[in-house]
């Protein structure tokens, strides 16, 4: 529980603007490394906001992990 609530410690309530978009607070625009397009990933019971190339980056490493490459 310790480490979800570490990993998630940046939550933020938000309302919809008028047009219907959450917008996500200059903090975790800049945490994130959000700034332009992004990539949203359903997980379990959550959304994930991801900068595209971070996202490419983590799904290459998945990709190792899962066939044994780079090890």
């Amino acid at each position: 529980r310790h480490l979800r609530r570490t990993r998630y410690a940046p939550a933020f309530d938000a309302d919809l603007d008028r047009q219907g978009r959450v917008v996500v607070p200059s903090f975790l625009r800049q945490w994130g490394d959000l700034n332009g397009a992004v990539i949203i990933s359903g997980r379990e019971d959550c959304l994930e906001i991801w900068n595209p190339q971070r996202w490419a980056q983590e799904m290459g490493q998945m990709g190792q992990a899962e066939t044994g490459e780079g090890t």
